[in-house]
């Protein structure tokens, strides 16, 4: 199975979202963006290494003279500048060039956190996402939003910074944690909302196969949310008006993630602020 949509805009970015069974189709993917990168940092944390991290750098340590890894432990609370300020130090350590390459391997904390560092080590540098939860599949992966929490407070410091490459591997949603698969629900709702009333009743007509987690249905309902975010951010990619859709249920759900000092995860704070 492979399939893949183009996010583009006329002058600034263009970029592939692909979709897989496995991680086998990453070098090819990786190879046919021409990158002229010698090192790859693949950066991930507790959870998702001992799980992807080494079939990942069987598959780009071809394609690089080098690839190093970070990792660090799991969860928001690790989604600083402190973070970043380590990743920083072994990027600058292992002397990473402008022209060279991050690769972030895991959910939405990983993404963001990878994203604003390539944003802003030596002024900006590629990073490829390769998202392996439900939520940073249909949502954060796409679209440039990069960014850490500062304090006590979400999300207060980003860069609007587009990857290279989407690389989505179906396998890693089958070992996804049913609470955090019924997280990345709340954001391919909210797609639907905003935008498709048809494809939110094609997500409530196929909830059986959806939680099942049938490869077919699951490719189908991601590229439908994907759609709808790239067709948005195409129009708007730094959110001075029509992007603002993207945020419904995320004001008072991050007042809730804030006043749970974390302890919920973002898609059921997204959830509850998206009903409310």
């Amino acid at each position: 199975m492979e399939h893949r949509m183009t996010v583009k805009r006329a002058g600034e970015f263009t970029y592939d979202i692909e979709w897989h069974n496995t991680f086998e189709g990453l070098g090819n993917a990786v190879e046919k963006l021409s990158l002229m990168s010698r090192k790859a940092c693949i950066v991930t944390d507790s959870t998702v290494g001992p799980l992807y991290l080494d079939a990942v750098s069987r598959q780009l340590s071809p394609l690089f003279e080098t690839v190093t890894s970070f990792v660090f432990p799991s969860g928001e609370a690790q989604k600083t500048l402190d973070t970043v300020k380590k990743l920083y130090t072994h990027l600058i350590e292992e002397h990473y060039e402008r022209k060279d390459i991050l690769i972030a391997l895991g959910g939405g904390v990983v993404g963001d956190l990878t994203g604003f560092t390539a944003a802003t080590y030596l002024r900006g540098i590629d990073f490829i996402q390769i998202p392996t939860t439900l939520l940073s599949q249909v949502d954060s992966s796409v679209g440039g939003k990069t960014g850490v929490d500062f304090d006590c407070f979400k999300n207060m410091v980003g860069a609007f910074h587009q990857p290279r490459l989407v690389y989505m591997s179906m396998e890693t949603l089958h070992s996804l944690p049913d609470v955090q698969f019924s997280c990345g629900m709340g954001e391919v709702l909210k797609s639907g909302l905003i935008r498709d009333l048809s494809y939110y009743d094609w997500t409530l007509a196929h909830s059986t196969e959806l939680l099942a987690r049938e490869d077919e249905a699951l490719v189908r309902m991601i590229k439908g949310s994907c759609l709808i975010k790239k067709t948005v951010v195409e129009h708007d990619p730094t959110e001075q008006g029509e992007r603002a859709v993207l945020n419904l249920g995320h004001t008072i759900g991050h007042a809730v993630e804030k006043l749970k000092h974390f302890e919920m995860l973002h898609g059921q704070c997204v959830a509850l602020g998206t009903v409310a």
